[in-house]
């Protein structure tokens, strides 16, 4: 199908690197939040923790586990409803799902392919479109995004979450999702939680639920959360090691594309659009690689509705669609150094071993250098006798000097200061 690319030129020449500040750019990601239209899933009129990825005024992106699905993949649609924010137009709404259409190779057991469209508002003119992400995030800064209704009944909002996303510890991200090992290039791992004090909707902190990448003034939406998964705990108040894994929606823009049936707007970078997979892009059959390791190490995944402690666990669900078997691995050398709430203790230890041990080694080649010196300096200095303070040499030297010399002194000229006159 036929990609409408929108295009802004960017002032000078830029660093290739997957995730990056741009030139010139100082505006904080909160300047640019209402450009676009998020939204969360209310079901049976309680919220959900399931963020959306809105593609338009007409269509959506949800995880498939936080459906209500049958073992054919058909939705249980009753209850369903989309809550989109003010974003782009400056008005909150409300819809109903007219149908859900699962991805073909969504695997309810690994949580790969974990994406269903949901069609709403059916019928009416497009408008508004929000901006969908490339496949690669080059010369994008990314941010995880939470979304929460503040009143469900008077669809008023909170204020966005956000977190800047910064490439995470990869050894930790492969330990804990064999998934994302699998596909490190389709699936973004993030080590981020949004603390909800004194929220009614959860004790525990709560995944960003989706990602989005701001390329030049324009946010584009980039990845959804499809699992979280720890170790050390059960659920995400108190655990050592912790991840969340995000489905990248670029690669997947002919499938969305085929199942709406209609073009997606997708904002590129034309400084870097040589780098995009183009290719796969345009496989409505586009997947996910699948895996068949084996777990060597006690991983619990989440998924589905974190809210007031709805998280299904893996292995635990009676619902084929939220949970992922224990076929999900952990590769036996993976690090398991312990994370704190938000996730980065692991790192912060790391790194304070590693600046402990470097000063360790600098103070030991400091004291080997200044033995070495010392050592050196005594085998280039002679041992140094004064010929001026030889009794012999004194006597010498009384023969031609008027008056005593007493305690063998050196002559005048060897004295600090000249007589006085």
């Amino acid at each position: 199908m036929h990609v409408r690319l929108e295009f802004q030129w960017l002032a000078g020449l830029l660093a290739l690197s997957p995730v990056r500040a741009q030139v010139g750019d100082t505006e904080p990601f909160s300047t640019y939040i209402n450009n676009v239209k998020g939204g969360v899933l209310v079901k049976h009129g309680k919220q959900t923790s399931c963020s959306l990825a809105v593609i338009d005024s007409s269509a959506a992106v949800v995880a498939a586990s936080c459906l209500d699905l049958d073992s054919n993949l058909s939705a249980d649609l009753a209850g369903t409803e989309l809550y989109l924010d003010g974003g782009i137009d400056g008005t909150a709404a409300k819809h109903s799902v007219d149908s859900a259409t699962v991805h073909p190779a969504y695997n309810a057991t690994s949580l790969t392919n974990n994406l269903a469209v949901l069609a709403f508002n059916s019928g009416q003119p497009i408008a508004w479109r929000n901006s969908l992400a490339p496949p690669y995030l080059f010369g994008a800064i990314t941010n995880g995004v939470h979304y929460a209704l503040a009143d469900t009944g008077k669809m008023t909002w909170d204020t966005p979450s956000y977190s800047l996303y910064s490439n995470p510890t990869t050894p930790q991200c492969n330990a804990l999702s064999a998934v994302y090992a699998a596909n490190p290039d389709n699936v973004m791992c993030f080590e981020r939680l949004v603390d909800m004090p004194g929220s009614q909707l959860t004790a525990c902190p709560v995944p960003y639920g989706i990602m989005y990448a701001k390329i030049d003034s324009n946010i584009t939406v980039a990845a959804l959360h499809s699992f979280s998964a720890l170790t050390g705990g059960s659920d995400l108040c108190s655990y050592s090691q912790y991840r969340s894994f995000y489905t990248l929606l670029g690669r997947y823009r002919a499938f969305l594309e085929q199942t709406i049936g209609r073009d997606i707007s997708v904002y590129y970078d034309p400084a870097f659009r040589d780098q995009y997979d183009l290719d796969s892009a345009n496989d409505p059959g586009f997947h996910l690689n699948e895996t068949t390791a084996t777990v060597s190490l006690d991983v619990k995944r989440l998924t589905d509705d974190f809210y007031a402690g709805q998280a299904t666990e893996s292995g635990e669900s009676a619902q084929p669609s939220a949970a992922e078997s224990s076929s999900e691995s952990l590769p036996s050398n993976a690090s398991q150094q312990p994370d704190s709430g938000n996730g980065n203790s692991g790192s912060s230890q790391r790194t304070g071993i590693i600046v402990g041990v470097c000063i360790a080694v600098l103070g030991l080649c400091a004291i080997g250098a200044i033995l070495y010196y010392l050592r050196w300096r005594r085998k280039r200095s002679p041992n140094v006798v004064d010929p001026m303070r030889n009794n012999d040499f004194q006597d010498m030297l009384s023969t031609f000097h008027t008056g005593p010399i007493t305690n063998h002194d050196p002559p005048p000229v060897y004295q600090e200061h000249p007589p006085d006159s």
